[in-house]
């Protein structure tokens, strides 16, 4: 009985699967496919608009994809590349971003209620008008993102230098967040931060015993710590 050898399917050199269209991901989507792990998407794919909602993009290469417009609800996007990327008025509710990388890419108008966004790097990214809603910020890193008219509302500061947000002064808090003591200590310095923590909903009194506190202790005990 002869034996029919099946085709192995193409891989790059970091075991991905051949580089997928947005025309691939969308035709696979439509067919029920969800499950996308580690793909490796063409740099620049058009995908403004699509719904991919329930989709897994777990580690996923997505770079300077275009998401703009795009519904991505319930969207695990953990560890994914997507630097350069356009999530310009994107819906990414109840998304896992966590780990992923945002560098450089547009983020304006985008929609991140209840977003876990821990360890997110966001940085030199364009922000302006996006929404935090309950989204959770831990250990994010804003460095250099534009943040005009960023809105707050009952967003998790912790354990991340907020020195971004409090240097801009058009940000739109909706409700108050919760600014934790590793966030003081990482953004003590900043001059700002005492009015950032009062607009954030932090009783004065607190906001200011905890910033004297994070001045108080010495270089090495704030590294322990």
């Amino acid at each position: 009985m002869r034996h029919v050898r099946k085709k192995q399917k193409q891989r790059d050199p970091q075991g991905a699967e051949t580089v997928m269209t947005s025309k691939d991901v969308l035709s696979l989507y439509r067919r029920g496919k969800r499950d996308f792990r580690h793909i490796r998407v063409e740099e620049g794919a058009d995908l403004a608009g699509a719904n991919l909602q329930g989709a897994s993009f777990l580690g996923a290469t997505l770079r300077r994809v275009d998401l703009s417009g795009a519904f991505l609800t319930h969207v695990q996007l953990k560890g994914a590349d997507l630097t350069g990327a356009r999530l310009c008025g994107a819906v990414v509710n109840a998304t896992d971003l966590i780990d992923a990388t945002f560098a450089e890419g547009d983020l304006s108008k985008a929609d991140f209620t209840g977003a876990s966004m821990n360890r997110t790097i966001c940085t030199n990214a364009d922000m302006r008008f996006a929404h935090f809603g309950n989204a959770n910020l831990n250990k994010a890193v804003l460095t250099g993102a534009n943040l005009r008219g960023v809105s707050l509302s009952t967003t998790y500061l912790f354990d991340l230098d907020v020195s971004p947000l409090c240097d801009e002064g058009q940000l739109r808090h909706v409700s108050p967040s919760s600014v934790d003591s590793r966030t003081v200590i990482k953004s003590y310095r900043n001059p700002h931060l005492l009015q950032f923590m009062i607009d954030c909903g932090v009783p004065p009194l607190f906001a200011t015993y905890m910033i004297d506190c994070a001045r108080a202790l010495n270089e090495p005990m704030l590294r322990s710590l």
